[in-house]
């Protein structure tokens, strides 16, 4: 790798001034681990997922290889790239069907920077970065992760503010409502304060009704812990499982400790269905990790999902859960993980 970046720059320097002051930089993580899975049942359908023991790809830190450059314009102007592509290290094969997990270009300036293409929406960084375990996601609305075909600028930090806006084309012929996204969130960091305040808004495949999701989430870094709380509302038919939540709310409540190698983490969710559905649902993890250096590290992950009687959700590593038929018939998904693996940055 270090060969490959000094090449870069070598050839670069012959370029001309500009290409002398650009660099690309690869990184990337790769981890895995082996997860038992259990509290699936069968009824009486013909459901045949669930309970298991697999190799699994790290889900706090999933595995990447990822090309990062930048060139100097000048007059404090940069433009940026990044391709961030996923892989699964237990069979080598690629995640999310081949697509890269993000893939953009943009205009970093002293106003604000601009990206296009595909990225991980705005409201996946406010829980992502509030969610001190791994997986939030098995409870908690995602906003579909990423954005293709967006536009975003984020803004600079001014007195500890920031911001991001972002706006995804739906790009369907005809439409241009049709599977538009729209969303963003503001945010503010100063001493051991954090917060974010996040929101989506999702058109359907005809752009008749959409889906909309508010996050809030912050801590607090008391020294020896830092505290995590979130509180998400969401609108709009999602659906999960063999239910449609067309009104839900979503709390996380969290805690990391750091002391000497070793981090510890919790969280605690709940996921509250308000419509007569009733799909609730609880979920509590645990995570250690133990560094073996600043690049290596051993962890561990413990779920535990309570699903209400009419809820559906399953943990990271779990098969898809029951059809509507099979959770007729007493079928029910995975609700625990445990997890233990090792992680190497590069």
């Amino acid at each position: 790798m270090k060969k490959l970046i000094i090449a870069l720059a070598v050839s670069g320097a012959f370029a001309g001034t500009a290409s002398a002051q650009s660099s690309v930089t690869i990184s990337g993580i790769i981890g895995v681990g082996v997860s038992s899975i259990s509290g699936a049942t069968k009824g009486a359908s013909n459901y045949t997922e669930g309970n298991e023991l697999k190799m699994a790809q790290d889900s706090k830190v999933p595995s990447r290889l990822v090309f990062r450059g930048t060139e100097d314009l000048g007059g404090g102007m940069a433009a940026i790239f990044l391709l961030d592509k996923g892989f699964n290290v237990d069979d080598g094969t690629e995640t999310l069907g081949g697509a890269y997990r993000e893939s953009y270009v943009g205009l970093r300036t002293g106003y604000g920077t601009i990206t296009l293409g595909r990225q991980f929406h705005p409201l996946f960084n406010v829980r992502d970065d509030f969610d001190p375990t791994a997986d939030s996601s098995n409870l908690m609305a995602t906003a579909g992760f990423r954005m293709n075909n967006s536009i975003m600028y984020a803004t600079p930090v001014a007195a500890g503010f920031y911001g991001k806006l972002a706006y995804g084309f739906g790009e369907v012929a005809g439409n241009t409502s049709a599977s538009r996204a729209v969303g963003g969130y503001i945010g503010y960091g100063n001493g051991p304060v954090a917060a974010k305040l996040g929101y989506n808004n999702l058109n359907d495949a005809l752009g008749a009704n959409s889906a909309k999701n508010t996050l809030l989430a912050g801590s607090y870094n008391f020294g020896v812990a830092t505290g995590f709380l979130a509180y998400g509302v969401n609108k709009g038919a999602v659906t999960s499982g063999v239910y449609s939540i067309a009104d839900s709310t979503d709390m996380l409540i969290g805690a990391r400790v750091p002391f000497g190698a070793s981090t510890l983490a919790a969280t605690y969710i709940r996921k509250d269905d308000k419509t007569a559905t009733d799909a609730d649902a609880k979920q509590i993890q645990l995570y250690y990790a133990y560094s073996l250096s600043k690049r290596t590290t051993l962890y561990s992950i413990y779920t535990r999902i309570n699903n209400s009687a009419n809820a559906m959700y399953t943990t990271a590593h779990a098969a898809a859960a029951p059809t509507a038929a099979q959770y007729a018939l007493g079928a029910r998904p995975a609700d625990r993980e445990f997890s233990v693996g090792m992680r190497h940055s590069f």
